[in-house]
């Protein structure tokens, strides 16, 4: 693996083969360099006139020697050197500085991002020897990420126990961590990027928050970049990248959530940055549904949108680790685990569909029924977390769970409800909407949401408090024309009113011809009861 890698055309073949002597000497035990791997890139250093680093493991072998241009160098990833349970590399790096400064920014950032041990720099004079040194290594301070010069002088003079150094930073990581983990949830570090505008990426991002918190995760820290171009591997730029990795490491997070939709190879490669899972959008939503679906169908419905959006992110292995012998049964010489895996999902998917099948065709006899007694069957609809089941617990006296989360009730809820003089209704409380939901999902509970079609009345929730209930209300209209209940008769109730000042609710909602009550109140539901008693006496 030892290499030497960088701007190597400006090395001569006798230049060259000196570096790679280096290679075949271990530094010596409790150091982080040899005076012949000082000595000797200061001088080629002075030589080519480019700076030059030296990576050391902790066993004292040398790794790498990059060859940068005459002010920086730009280090590889290293994801080769695993981090370990204490968030460090095991790797040292040393290189020079031509122009007499010691260690500056891009040093000491790289330090934090790459995770190293220490990192050195060697001033270098004019006639090629190693002067003055400067090293620094990470540091806690208050439970953050600092970094600590330990050492500026003569490299001579240097007189430092570097294994004391490594021991005495991993125990403050070490109590750092223990303390971290102690909290009950996990942390998370999101982030958004893309060429929308900072108006829109920030509305994204306040939606991707609400989301982290219905997950049950502690959101300690956002990014948001706005890019004329996506990065295709990082999605950030290379310096807000930085930036993003160093924070999830100070802050101790467990995840990063991407606003958009990342492949599987982006997710991989970012991860190995930081040692950290890495998931999007979609995956965060799948998995708030997994833990909110209570009902046989909500569940099949869940699993089948997962399996279909997990089938052609199921990457093949390595080939020759992946083979399975042929033989009875078995197609050709062998099927890879990958074949196997993608198999075993399609059928699980055409099982959860045909059960699906089964339960649409008991509620249509259901439905059926419904319609022979002349029952009128009136739907709760609207954006996630605009108070659809409070305000069905508040007309039919239920105990549906409801909670101020986004998607805290999955399942379809039907309850019994009166007008006077004694005419029954249907109320019933469907699943919240939102802005791209996944199309696994949307195809998962399509089924469901086309049973809006034969409601009587849509009642179209929103919650007025929510700085973005315009484009929410635009969100849900855009979702009843995909399913082809754009034509149903709808009433628009502005909920959560106690919130907002009440000139400013009179004046949107004569704007938009909606009834304002509070689903928490009872009395301030008798608007919409009064609607509609009016409506069903037509």
């Amino acid at each position: 693996m030892a290499r030497i890698t960088g701007n190597t055309k400006f090395l001569t073949s006798f230049q060259r083969k000196k570096l790679s002597n280096l290679f075949k000497r271990k530094v010596p035990n409790n150091q982080i360099f040899s005076y012949n791997i000082l000595n000797t890139i200061s001088k080629i250093s002075r030589e080519i006139y480019k700076q030059i680093a030296a990576v050391i493991d902790r066993r004292g072998n040398l790794q790498y020697i990059i060859i940068g241009t005459e002010n920086e160098i730009l280090f590889p990833t290293f994801y080769e050197f695993h981090l370990n349970r204490f968030n460090l590399r095991g790797i040292s790096v040393i290189h020079t500085h031509l122009h007499n400064q010691g260690l500056d920014y891009d040093d000491l950032t790289d330090l934090a991002y790459l995770r190293l041990d220490f990192i050195c720099s060697i001033i270098v004079t004019e006639k090629g020897n190693p002067e003055k040194i400067e090293i620094s290594r990470i540091d806690i301070v208050n439970g953050k990420n600092s970094n600590k010069i330990i050492y500026s002088g003569s490299f001579k003079k240097v007189n430092i126990d570097f294994n004391n150094e490594i021991n005495f930073l991993e125990s403050e990581i070490a109590k750092y961590l223990y303390k971290a983990e102690e909290t009950s949830r996990e942390k998370v570090l999101l982030v958004n990027a893309g060429r929308k505008s900072k108006y829109t990426l920030e509305e994204e991002m306040e939606e991707l928050i609400n989301l982290s918190k219905a997950a049950n995760f502690e959101v300690v820290g956002s990014i948001i970049q706005r890019l004329n171009k996506i990065n295709p591997s990082l999605i950030l730029g290379k310096g807000k990248f930085k930036e993003l990795i160093i924070t999830s490491i100070e802050k101790n997070a467990s995840k990063i959530i991407f606003y958009h939709d990342l492949t599987p190879a982006q997710a991989k490669f970012i991860a190995s940055f930081a040692d950290i899972e890495i998931i999007d959008r979609t995956t965060l939503i799948l998995n708030i549904f997994s833990k909110r679906a209570i009902s046989k169908e909500g569940k099949l419905k869940v699993e089948l949108a997962k399996l279909k959006y997990l089938l052609p992110r199921v990457a093949d292995k390595a080939e020759a680790l992946s083979r399975i012998r042929g033989g009875i049964g078995l197609k050709g010489p062998g099927e890879t685990i990958a074949e196997v895996e993608r198999r075993r999902i399609r059928n699980r998917i055409k099982t959860i569909e045909k059960e699906l099948i089964n339960i649409a065709n008991k509620r249509n006899i259901l439905r059926i029924r419904r319609a022979k007694k002349n029952v009128p069957v009136v739907s709760i609809i609207g954006y996630t977390n605009a108070g659809k089941s409070t305000l069905l617990n508040t007309l039919t006296k239920s105990d549906i769970f409801v909670e101020n989360l986004y998607f805290a009730t999955l399942d379809t809820f039907s309850r019994k409800f009166f007008l006077e003089p004694k005419r029954e209704l249907i109320i019933t409380d469907t699943v919240g909407f939102i802005k791209n939901l996944p199309k696994d999902l949307m195809d998962a509970f399509k089924s469901t949401l086309e049973e809006l079609t034969y409601s009587d009345l849509l009642i179209h929730v929103v919650d007025i408090s929510d700085d973005n209930f315009s484009s929410n209300i635009e969100v849900v209209d855009n979702i009843l024309k995909d399913i082809g209940a754009e034509n149903v008769p709808q009433v628009l109730v502005f909920n959560k009113t106690d919130k907002v000042d009440k000139e400013i609710v009179a004046n949107i909602s004569e704007r938009y011809d909606a009834i304002i009550i509070s689903a928490k109140n009872k009395d301030k539901v008798k608007p919409l009861i009064k609607y509609l008693q009016h409506h069903f006496r037509k």
